[in-house]
């Protein structure tokens, strides 16, 4: 009887302990804010540290960009305050985490904050001054819809209303992964947050940033409408979205006309990456 009782009471005892035996053996998620990682890029646009940083930490770093240009009316502080930004901005890791980077650079740039959205694992880089894409939508609701119909065609976010353009990205410009459907509800919802929950709810590896537009390039964002079904809403940003693998997408023969009308040549633009 006391033998049966030992195995009884070993069995359980074993029983017990199972689960922390392979616990202990399972390794941490990898984190961008424990990962330490050694890369950096010199005297770029703000984008381009969201392309590195997102490559190097995999994970998300979204930006929305402070003021670049100077417009007419701007006072002379602040077009030599614009002139001293656009040399462009530098960021180094050396064997450093993502956190530890990003508290560095708005030090060193203090036109910009950070922030880590916790429900979609998110960085988002943005203006510290008028961070237009904290502007509310005051009831998002999507129901078994395309990231293409969400942004592009549609704009069911409304970002024309809130003068950020992102229909650079259709009329056959870019070719978009529609394969995800995304169903999103909330009432008074920073731009920014949908933003965030869109892609993360898209499942694919995906950033956005979004950059001022060149004040002689302002515009409608339905001008590629015809003129009857345009309206007056002028866009000053413009939305952008990459994934990690940096596919080079080309612009589209119109997108070219356009470019060429505006005077500008497109062999001297920045490739687009998605």
């Amino acid at each position: 009887m006391k033998y049966i009782f030992k195995n009884v009471v070993l069995l359980f005892s074993i029983i017990c302990l199972f689960p922390f035996i392979f616990a202990a053996d399972e390794k941490p998620e990898p984190s961008p804010f424990t990962t330490k990682k050694t890369t950096g890029v010199k005297g770029v646009r703000i984008d381009q540290i969201a392309e590195v940083l997102s490559k190097a930490y995999e994970m998300p770093v979204c930006v929305e960009e402070a003021r670049w240009f100077t417009r007419d009316n701007d006072p002379p502080a602040t077009k030599t305050k614009l002139a001293e930004r656009r040399r462009g901005y530098t960021v180094a890791a050396s064997n450093e985490t993502l956190s530890v980077v990003l508290d560095r650079f708005v030090k060193e740039y203090p036109e910009y904050k950070w922030a880590h959205d916790k429900e979609t694992n998110t960085v988002n880089i943005y203006p510290a001054e008028n961070p237009y894409a904290e502007n509310l939508i005051r009831k998002l609701d999507l129901k078994n819809e395309s990231i293409s119909s969400i942004l592009l065609g549609n704009d069911l976010l409304n970002l024309a209303g809130h003068e950020i353009d992102s229909s650079l990205q259709g009329g056959g410009s870019f070719k978009i992964d529609d394969s995800k459907i995304i169903s999103l509800q909330a009432d008074s919802i920073s731009i920014r947050s949908a933003l965030n929950k869109i892609f993360k709810s898209s499942d694919l590896p995906r950033y956005w940033i979004i950059l001022e537009i060149r004040p002689d390039l302002w515009a409608p964002r339905d001008s590629w409408d015809p003129p009857e079904k345009r309206n007056n809403t002028i866009c000053k940003w413009r939305l952008f979205f990459h994934d990690k693998k940096y596919k080079k997408m080309e612009l589209s023969p119109e997108m070219i006309e356009y470019y060429k009308s505006r005077g500008i040549k497109p062999e001297n633009l920045r490739p687009i990456y998605l």
